[in-house]
């Protein structure tokens, strides 16, 4: 199919001009809540008279309990100007316990003076984040050391090719830093 390494580099930078493209043609669509894609923090922040009485999707910190004020981060372009800062949204209809610090995802409708009523609330424990990454990080790690095992790179073609029988990753580490250059089995 792709032949040389000059298929294989433009196929590979039509791929990530394609992957920018659709990023930021993504980035650019309005909220629509009949498609699933509801306004967030970003945008209630900077308008929200626009969003009252529409289904919204907030996340953020809680700043306080008794009333339950949401506190959240948010990045928007009012007018022509690039605006961050921290909005708060006070929220009522929130059934779970939940204590200053903790991440809260809101969803619900939008009210008149920055109320939300929720309907569905999801609470982040804190220390859900520090699993989440410190497991994605043992992932990597071991599908890093199984293409390393399997694969070896042929730089001439700009093509990965299957090792005929795959190497303890330790050989792998040892054959590189020794030749400076990838074992092929």
């Amino acid at each position: 199919m792709l032949e040389t390494r000059v298929q294989r580099v433009v196929a590979v930078a039509l791929l990530l001009t394609a992957l920018a493209g659709l990023t930021v043609q993504f980035g650019a669509l309005d909220p629509n809540p009949r498609l699933g894609h509801y306004p967030t923090g970003d945008h209630i922040a900077a308008d929200y008279e626009r969003y009252v009485d529409e289904q919204v999707r907030v996340s953020g910190t809680v700043a306080s309990v008794d009333p339950l004020v949401l506190a959240v981060a948010y990045e928007a372009r009012v007018g022509g100007e690039y605006r961050t800062g921290t909005a708060e949204f006070r929220v009522y209809g929130v059934s779970e316990r939940v204590t200053p610090g903790q991440l809260l995802s809101v969803y619900g409708t939008a009210e008149p003076d920055r109320t939300i009523s929720a309907t569905d609330v999801v609470v982040v424990p804190a220390r859900n984040q520090l699993y989440m990454y410190a497991v994605s990080f043992i992932a990597g790690l071991w599908v890093l050391a199984r293409i390393v095992r399997g694969w070896t790179v042929a730089w001439d073609e700009f093509a990965l090719r299957r090792r005929s029988q795959p190497l303890p990753v330790a050989d792998v580490v040892r054959q590189h830093f020794r030749t400076g250059e990838p074992t092929d089995a």
